[in-house]
């Protein structure tokens, strides 16, 4: 992505006028060139500021620019950040799985409740929706989730998104003493899973569920 992402920026002005747009450090937007992960945020602030496709940035399909891009962010309100929210189901279940990285809309936070109440950076976070019933009742099929994709360690008791097999799951998971994990449902239907602390390096955590939300249910 880097050698696209360098392509991008020189046809639009240089690294200190993209930044700029962008509402980025020059500095960090020089850490991305050198090839440290965008996470979806910042590959949209990045796409919009350079007038490239979005999903030619991400993965080099299709033209490097169009008419339009998958998803248009609309002007931010002031005192909100628009959020992306991508087409990746996140199975809290036995099935579903990852279905594109596309972004298919932008949600408007507050950002004083994203930085003083969840005490999360915008940058970081991306929303995705869940699907299945093994996290009910704390996640519902169909709820939003809020993922800080920052938070690639497991650290405590907390719901994480992992990708296994191709697919991404929600699951909370306990860290033992021994270096082991426990992948918990809140649904009682389903069985806790084990993982040795010798294969816990294996786990790939794309981030933590920080905040979930969907309608009232009776």
């Amino acid at each position: 992505m880097s050698l696209r992402l360098d392509q991008a920026i020189a046809q639009s002005g240089g690294p200190s006028a993209v930044a700029r747009r962008a509402e980025m450090y020059l500095g960090t937007l020089n850490r991305y060139r050198g090839g440290r992960e965008l996470p979806s945020s910042a590959l949209v602030s990045l796409a919009r500021a350079t007038g490239v496709r979005l999903e030619w940035l991400a993965t080099g399909e299709g033209p490097m620019q169009g008419d339009s891009t998958p998803a248009e962010a609309p002007a931010t309100p002031p005192g909100y950040v628009l959020l992306p929210l991508v087409e990746a189901r996140a199975a809290a279940g036995n099935n579903g799985g990852l279905r594109s990285d596309h972004l298919v809309d932008f949600i408007a936070f507050s950002e004083s409740f994203l930085k003083q109440t969840l005490r999360r950076a915008p940058q970081n976070l991306a929303l995705l929706t869940a699907s299945g019933d093994s996290m009910d009742p704390t996640i519902r099929d169909g709820d939003l989730l809020l993922v800080d994709t920052s938070a690639r360690r497991i650290e405590g008791s907390f719901i994480y998104v992992l990708a296994i097999g191709g697919g991404l799951l929600v699951k909370r998971i306990d860290l033992r003493r021994d270096g082991s994990v426990v992948l918990k449902s809140d649904n009682p239907k389903y069985d806790a899973e084990e993982v040795p602390a010798v294969e816990t390096p294996t786990l790939e955590v794309l981030g933590q569920v920080i905040w979930q939300g969907g309608p009232v249910r009776s």
